[in-house]
């Protein structure tokens, strides 16, 4: 008997090192349909990132072995760098209203795409699962004013979330400490791309 296949959207602000070894290997499952929809491609370009501050632009295959497509961003700012209003790709809300996915992962909630995409999957009944970075030892830190802005943010956003991915322990507790209950969060940590990472080592030794 032949699996079910799922139609999975994956929202994201641009194409990251660690995370695309991931949606190849999802792409690979016979059950999953996966469309990744990026808001920038400015690490493809290149980038100055204000952290660092230097110039980046990865040397590794960002986009193949999975689906991808690109939204255009109508933000005057058109950076990953100035949430929320650097990315305000509004053909997000279009492009879930007319695909019927039967889930959307959203990588967040730091941009304007992000919440007119919630916007359309909670119109269109598609379920949403979250996945973030944020850590509640960083969140602690904060202070009391913007923490309980975010608890009544979050309160009204969360309680229409079908699931969150959690990445590790102190993600899981910030989701937690948000109200989010234990049986709606899940464990999916990052994992090693260690096919990659063993090729290079042999390719240094031979070098």
């Amino acid at each position: 008997m032949k699996k079910k296949q799922y139609k999975i959207a994956f929202l994201i602000s641009h194409p990251i090192q660690y995370i695309s070894p991931l949606f190849r290997e999802l792409a690979k499952q016979p059950e999953v349909d996966l469309t990744v929809m990026y808001c920038s491609d400015e690490s493809i370009r290149g980038m100055q990132d204000p952290g660092f501050g230097k110039d980046i632009k990865w040397d590794t295959d960002l986009l193949g072995g999975y689906r991808s497509i690109f939204l255009k961003n109508y933000s005057p700012f058109k950076t990953i760098f100035k949430p929320p209003l650097g990315l305000v790709n509004v053909g997000i809300f279009k492009e879930i209203r007319k695909n019927k996915y039967d889930a959307l992962i959203v990588h967040g909630w730091h941009y304007a795409t992000y919440w007119i995409a919630f916007i359309a999957a909670f119109i269109s009944r598609i379920p949403v699962f979250i996945r973030s970075e944020s850590p509640l030892n960083q969140e602690r830190l904060k202070s009391r004013w913007k923490i309980f802005i975010k608890k009544k943010v979050f309160g009204l956003l969360f309680k229409s979330v079908r699931g969150f991915l959690a990445i590790g322990v102190e993600n899981r507790r910030f989701y937690e400490f948000y109200g989010v209950p234990r049986e709606r969060i899940f464990h999916v940590p990052y994992s090693v791309d260690n096919e990659r990472f063993i090729n290079a080592c042999y390719e240094l030794e031979d070098s």
